[in-house]
Protein backbone atom coordinates (compact mmCIF):
# COMPACT_ATOMS: atom_id res chain seq x y z
CA UNK A 1 0.00 0.00 0.00
CA UNK A 2 1.38 3.54 -1.09
CA UNK A 3 0.04 6.84 0.02
CA UNK A 4 1.63 10.08 -1.99
CA UNK A 5 1.24 13.52 -1.59
CA UNK A 6 2.34 15.48 -5.06
CA UNK A 7 3.16 19.18 -6.03
CA UNK A 8 3.45 21.02 -9.07
CA UNK A 9 4.37 24.27 -10.24
CA UNK A 10 4.37 25.87 -13.54
CA UNK A 11 6.89 28.97 -14.39
CA UNK A 12 7.50 30.10 -17.74
CA UNK A 13 11.32 30.13 -18.35
CA UNK A 14 11.98 31.71 -22.25
CA UNK A 15 11.52 30.11 -24.61
CA UNK A 16 9.76 27.08 -22.28
CA UNK A 17 7.41 26.84 -19.70
CA UNK A 18 9.02 24.38 -17.12
CA UNK A 19 6.78 22.73 -14.83
CA UNK A 20 8.70 21.58 -11.40
CA UNK A 21 7.10 18.85 -9.60
CA UNK A 22 7.22 17.04 -6.02
CA UNK A 23 6.52 14.32 -4.39
CA UNK A 24 6.49 12.47 -1.06
CA UNK A 25 5.71 8.48 -0.76
CA UNK A 26 4.97 6.33 1.66
CA UNK A 27 4.98 2.77 1.80
CA UNK A 28 2.98 -0.10 4.17
CA UNK A 29 4.48 -3.36 4.42
CA UNK A 30 2.40 -6.04 6.00
CA UNK A 31 5.82 -7.94 6.32
CA UNK A 32 7.06 -5.31 8.91
CA UNK A 33 3.24 -4.52 10.00
CA UNK A 34 4.61 -0.45 9.47
CA UNK A 35 5.34 2.31 7.34
CA UNK A 36 8.71 0.93 6.43
CA UNK A 37 9.78 2.84 3.34
CA UNK A 38 9.58 6.84 2.25
CA UNK A 39 10.28 8.01 -1.28
CA UNK A 40 10.90 12.31 -1.54
CA UNK A 41 11.36 12.51 -5.46
CA UNK A 42 12.12 16.18 -7.18
CA UNK A 43 11.89 16.54 -10.62
CA UNK A 44 11.30 18.94 -13.55
CA UNK A 45 9.33 18.75 -16.64
CA UNK A 46 10.48 20.15 -20.33
CA UNK A 47 8.19 20.59 -22.42
CA UNK A 48 9.62 19.81 -26.32
CA UNK A 49 6.93 20.53 -29.16
CA UNK A 50 3.23 19.01 -28.66
CA UNK A 51 4.43 15.59 -28.40
CA UNK A 52 8.07 15.47 -26.24
CA UNK A 53 8.40 15.99 -22.38
CA UNK A 54 12.02 15.47 -20.50
CA UNK A 55 11.58 14.70 -16.75
CA UNK A 56 15.18 14.99 -14.77
CA UNK A 57 14.63 13.62 -11.10
CA UNK A 58 16.30 12.72 -7.86
CA UNK A 59 14.76 10.72 -5.55
CA UNK A 60 15.86 9.63 -2.21
CA UNK A 61 14.16 6.36 -0.27
CA UNK A 62 14.62 5.20 2.87
CA UNK A 63 13.76 1.93 3.73
CA UNK A 64 13.53 1.16 7.69
CA UNK A 65 12.20 -2.31 6.93
CA UNK A 66 15.03 -4.60 8.52
CA UNK A 67 18.16 -3.90 10.18
CA UNK A 68 20.39 -2.03 9.05
CA UNK A 69 18.01 0.44 7.24
CA UNK A 70 19.06 0.94 3.40
CA UNK A 71 18.76 4.03 2.12
CA UNK A 72 19.07 4.89 -1.90
CA UNK A 73 20.29 8.04 -4.04
CA UNK A 74 18.96 7.71 -7.39
CA UNK A 75 18.98 10.53 -10.38
CA UNK A 76 17.40 9.62 -13.77
CA UNK A 77 15.56 11.21 -16.92
CA UNK A 78 12.56 9.85 -18.30
CA UNK A 79 11.32 11.34 -21.83
CA UNK A 80 7.60 11.08 -22.36
CA UNK A 81 6.15 10.92 -25.69
CA UNK A 82 2.83 12.11 -26.12
CA UNK A 83 0.60 10.61 -29.31
CA UNK A 84 -2.81 12.21 -29.75
CA UNK A 85 -5.32 11.82 -32.12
Amino acid sequence: MAAAIPRHSRRPVYPFEIDSCFSYTFFYSSQYAKWNDTAPYVGCLFPFGQHVEFNPYYEHQNNTGKSPNQQLNQLGLMLNLYFGH
